[in-house]
């Protein structure tokens, strides 16, 4: 009589083991470098090996919700778990092309080279400018000293013609950053000659 009772208590107990869940499976993969990498974490495998876990562990997932269900049908009590959702698929990593990564890097420089063009043209223009005005008040200054016409003549002559000669040599060093430097540097940086004319 105590056999008789046994058997159905063990076949239950079996049953509950049966339906507890397994332990964490292991994945292993190799990435490009050769490296082996080891994780219970489907979440961390490249593509397309995360895609296919995730389909077998749904699959996995499917098959034991059914089978609980017919041991439901067939009046067997059966505990119920609570099962995590399957992780949201990742997003699909977009990476531009390398041509376009080119093309984006050549306009980048283009446009570097071509500010700093700009900007020497436009620091010998202000140059020009400047050394013109200081032209016409050099003369005006020589015209006084000459006829003594206002005091103090001479010495504003000799610090307009000192400003002046400074002016022009700071031209001249602009020019010849302008015309010389600046393409010397971008010809040995392998840019087209064009972009800083």
């Amino acid at each position: 009589m105590k056999t008789h009772h046994a058997f159905p208590i063990v076949g239950v107990t079996l049953l509950f083991l049966s339906l507890s869940p397994a332990r964490a499976e292991v994945y292993k993969w190799v990435d490009r470098k050769g490296t082996v990498h080891y994780t219970d974490d489907p979440d961390q495998l490249p593509e397309p090996r995360r895609s296919q876990v995730l389909r077998e562990l749904e699959e996995k997932l499917q098959k034991e919700r059914e089978r609980r269900k017919q041991l439901r049908q067939q009046g067997i009590h059966v505990p119920t778990e609570r099962l995590p959702p399957p992780p949201p698929p990742r997003p699909p990593v977009t990476r531009s092309h390398p041509a376009k990564d080119r093309l984006e890097r050549r306009q980048k420089s283009r446009e570097k080279w071509q500010a700093l063009s700009q900007k020497a043209r436009d620091r010998v223009t202000e140059l020009e400018k400047k050394c013109e005005e200081l032209r016409t008040k050099r003369d005006l200054n020589s015209r006084d000293r000459l006829t003594h016409a206002r005091p103090g003549a001479n010495q504003r002559y000799q610090k307009t013609l000192a400003a002046y000669e400074r002016c022009q040599e700071n031209l001249k060093k602009a020019r010849r950053y302008l015309e010389v430097e600046l393409p010397e540097q971008a010809r040995k940086s392998g840019v087209p000659p064009g972009w800083v004319r």
